[in-house]
């Protein structure tokens, strides 16, 4: 009975059930500051927490996992849980990197401004619920189960870890429970073309003469299960194309051409599923070369992220040429052979 009463008291709790976490922001901007992340949020004071009282700051989270809380949780028994569920001192320690707030959900997702960065959650706690599964881990025995058989309200605020746009657990503010699941995975594709200026057919290559304006197209789609972010997007122009200075544009609007031309680039921060993200440039094809000139040219556009693959698309141009016109040959000299001089008889004299 007494143990009924406990559960029953538990379930009355929505803070009481801790579980997933939420996900988090994409982009290094995000994470600058985490260290100093605060939550506003309900607190557990009960012995069904990991961390008595939840953790309302990320260095509280850290100073916890240390230390422990005094009269109530040892270090090694945080330590433990948290080791089960795979996270680690370093991990801990990363938060102030890579922590943003992030909402944990009954249905076993967690959302980092609104979108879905983890599915499929599972947490702990140090109280039995009916559906959770006893664990004996370091000595220090918890209960792990899917939120949807401890949560009572929905969604719960969250420490959300993510790196390189990824999730990699979260750390509920009002109890201090681990949450682990299913991280959704970002990615990318780059798409590179070329066209006459005026005309309106894109192509992958195109057949010019000497000095013809063309026009270049990038495009950068977000083709992951959650956002992209952090893309580096540049161009390389090979030689004998020059671009049309100040003809750079980004969704329609001016750029700075000369850090997409370099190793700078132009950044995206953030990229949604399914969202995309059009680069235009003019160009001229050999622009100083005479028109005797044949060449292949290819112009490649890149894109990287931190945790993606390094990609890249080309575009072609062949850049034709008017035929030399043969060399005149050489006349051939005709000679009319000199005749012979010719003398007068010598005169003959008696002897």
């Amino acid at each position: 009975m007494k143990m009924l009463a406990q559960i029953t008291k538990f379930t009355r709790k929505s803070v009481l059930i801790c579980v997933l976490v939420a996900a988090a922001v994409v982009g290094v901007a995000a994470y600058s500051n985490a260290q100093a992340l605060t939550i506003s949020s309900v607190r557990d004071c009960d012995n069904n927490s990991v961390m008595y009282c939840g953790a309302g700051s990320v260095g509280q989270v850290q100073n916890q996992y240390a230390n422990g809380v005094s009269g109530h949780n040892s270090a090694g028994s945080i330590q433990h849980i948290y080791s089960y569920f795979g996270i680690s001192g370093s991990d801990i320690n990363s938060m102030s990197q890579y922590a943003v707030e992030g909402d944990v959900y009954k249905d076993g997702n967690v959302k980092v401004n609104g979108e879905v960065v983890a599915t499929n959650v599972w947490t702990a706690g140090r109280w039995y619920i009916p559906g959770s599964n006893k664990v004996s881990y370091g000595g220090t025995t918890f209960y792990k189960r899917h939120p949807s058989v401890s949560f009572v309200s929905s969604p719960l605020k969250a420490f959300v870890v993510m790196k390189d746009g990824k999730f990699q657990f979260a750390i509920l503010v009002s109890c201090g429970n681990p949450v682990i699941g299913q991280a959704r995975t970002p990615n990318y594709s780059i798409e590179k073309q070329v066209r006459v200026l005026g005309q309106s057919n894109w192509q992958n290559s195109v057949s010019v003469k000497q000095g013809t304006h063309v026009e270049f197209r990038v495009i950068v789609r977000s083709t992951g299960e959650v956002s992209a972010s952090n893309i580096k997007v540049r161009d390389q122009l090979p030689n004998y194309i020059n671009f049309v200075s100040n003809s750079l544009r980004r969704d329609g609007q001016w750029a700075y051409g000369v850090a997409f031309f370099s190793g700078t680039g132009n950044i995206i921060d953030r990229l949604r599923p399914g969202d995309s993200v059009i680069y235009t440039f003019e160009a001229i094809v050999g622009k100083y070369d005479n028109p005797y000139t044949c060449r292949q040219l290819t112009n490649t556009a890149m894109i990287t992220a931190p945790g993606l693959p390094y990609k890249s698309n080309n575009a072609g141009v062949n850049e034709t040429c008017v035929q030399k016109p043969s060399p005149s040959p050489k006349p051939t000299p005709t000679c009319t052979p000199t005749p012979a001089p010719s003398y007068p008889p010598h005169p003959s004299y008696p002897w």
